[in-house]
């Protein structure tokens, strides 16, 4: 669904220029993006990721900066960039991290 959106609004946009093979962030997350599925962490991956949240407070609507201090706290949390789908069903340009290909999200 999400890659399905993020190629239409590519379609939308005008043809990349000579020397380029995309047109813009929608169309080469369309081809190249990995899609992540939600994921129950184990009881290692949760304690892994508890104690690299510490007592930290996580800003709502700051998701760039949260997983890039969540990542830089232990190197077993892999940082992501990409789009997620908000509630209306727009994709909006987020950030997360993963454990074991699993996300974790604190915004």
């Amino acid at each position: 669904m999400l890659r399905k959106t993020l190629a239409q609004f590519a379609g939308m946009m005008p043809p990349p220029p000579d020397g380029y093979s995309y047109n813009g962030l929608y169309d080469y997350v369309a081809v190249n993006g990995v899609e992540f599925e939600s994921a129950s962490l184990t009881e290692e991956e949760h304690d892994i990721v508890k104690q690299a949240m510490g007592r930290r407070v996580w800003r709502q609507q700051e998701c760039f900066m949260n997983a890039q201090e969540l990542a830089l706290s232990d190197d077993r949390l892999v940082y992501h960039e990409g789009y997620a789908v908000g509630s209306v069903g727009i994709p909006i340009l987020h950030a997360w991290v993963a454990i074991n290909g699993k996300v974790v999200d604190v915004t």
